[in-house]
C-alpha cells in the first residue's frame, strides 16, 4: 500500500480534531474591515485603530511613501495617509499588511509555497479592487480587496496544518510537492469556508472562499464573479502556486457575466503585473522577514 493515502488520512484527521490550532485573524484588520462595511466609515476609527499598532503604522507609512503611491511630499502621519489615499485604499493596505503575518514559516519546504501564495492573494485582491473601479461598481468596491485577499485562505490553513504535523512529528514521511498540490487543490475551498466562519467573517466573503473554483456558481453573485476573474488572470500570468497558459480571459464565464471588454482585460493583466512588481520592490516577503528573524 502506498503511503500517500495514509498521509492524507493523517492530515484529514488532524484538520477535524478538536485540538487543531486555527490561525488567528488580526484584530486590527478585522476592526477596520468591519468599519469599512458600514455605509459611512469613520475616518477617526481608522486612524485610532491603526495608530494603536506601532509596527503597522510604520509599515503603512513606508508603503504609502513607496513609488506606487507617492505624491509630491512624504507622508508622515496616519491622518496624512488617509487624506491622500482615501479610507478605502488605506483599509486595503492595512488588510494586506496585517494578513501578511500569517504567511511566515520556519519550514524551508513550505516557505516558497507561503511566499507564492502571499503574492497571489495580494495580486488577486488588487485585481478585484481594480475591476470594481474600472467597471464602475461602487457597491462592490469596499468589499473587493478583502474578498480577493482571503479567497485562498484555505490554502494557507492547509500549509499551516502540514507545518504543525511536521513540527509535532505526527508525520515522518517525506512531503512531496505532488501530494501538497493535490491536498491544496482538493481541500482548500471547503477549509477556507470553515475557517472564515470560525473568524465570524461576513457570509459573502465565506461564499467567495467556498465557491471560487466551482464550475457551477451563482451568476448573480457579482463579488464572486469579480474574484474569480482576477484569480483566473493571476493563474494565466503565473502569479501564485501554478500557471495556466491556456486561459483565455475573454471567453471566461466571469468576463461575460461582468460584460468586460478585451481592452479592459488586457489592462487588468497590466495592473496585476504592476502590483507584483510593487510587492517585489517595496515590501519584504513573509519568507524574507522570517529568514532575517531566524
Amino acid at each position: 500500500m502506498s503511503s500517500k493515502p495514509a498521509l492524507l488520512d493523517v492530515v484529514q484527521e488532524y484538520i477535524h480534531a478538536q485540538t487543531t490550532r486555527l490561525p488567528v485573524f488580526n484584530r486590527t484588520g478585522l476592526v477596520i474591515q468591519q468599519e469599512m462595511s458600514k455605509p459611512e466609515p469613520s475616518f477617526q476609527v481608522l486612524e485610532r485603530e491603526i495608530s494603536r499598532d506601532q509596527a503597522l503604522t510604520s509599515q503603512l507609512l513606508r508603503t504609502a511613501n513607496s513609488a506606487f503611491y507617492r505624491g509630491m511630499r512624504p507622508i508622515s502621519t496616519i491622518r496624512d495617509a488617509i487624506l491622500r489615499l482615501g479610507t478605502e485604499e488605506v483599509a486595503n493596505i492595512v488588510s494586506m499588511l496585517t494578513q501578511q503575518e500569517l504567511f511566515r514559516t520556519n519550514d524551508p519546504f513550505l516557505r516558497r509555497y507561503m511566499n507564492d501564495l502571499w503574492l497571489h492573494s495580494v495580486c488577486c485582491a488588487s485585481g478585484t479592487y481594480w475591476l470594481t473601479k474600472r467597471l464602475k461598481m461602487p457597491s462592490e468596491t469596499p468589499k473587493a480587496f478583502f474578498a480577493g485577499l482571503l479567497h485562498d485562505v484555505g490554502k494557507l490553513f492547509l500549509l499551516r496544518v502540514i507545518e504543525e504535523l511536521q513540527r509535532s512529528k505526527k508525520i515522518d514521511m517525506a512531503m512531496t510537492p505532488e501530494f501538497l498540490q493535490e491536498l491544496i487543490a482538493n481541500q482548500h475551498a471547503a477549509q477556507g469556508y470553515e475557517l472564515m466562519q470560525h473568524w465570524n467573517i461576513p457570509k459573502e466573503y465565506c461564499v467567495v472562499a467556498r465557491d471560487h473554483h466551482l464550475e457551477s456558481f451563482d451568476v448573480n453573485d457579482t463579488l464572486l464573479a469579480l474574484v474569480r476573474l482576477a484569480n483566473a488572470a493571476c493563474a494565466k500570468l503565473g502569479i501564485g502556486l501554478h500557471q495556466d497558459d491556456n486561459i483565455d480571459l475573454a471567453s471566461c464565464k466571469e468576463a461575460m457575466i461582468l460584460d468586460i471588454s478585451e481592452v479592459k482585460l488586457a489592462e487588468l493583466e497590466i495592473r496585476l503585473e504592476d502590483t507584483l512588481s510593487f510587492l517585489n520592490a517595496n515590501l519584504e516577503s513573509p519568507a524574507t522577514v522570517q529568514q532575517e528573524e531566524s
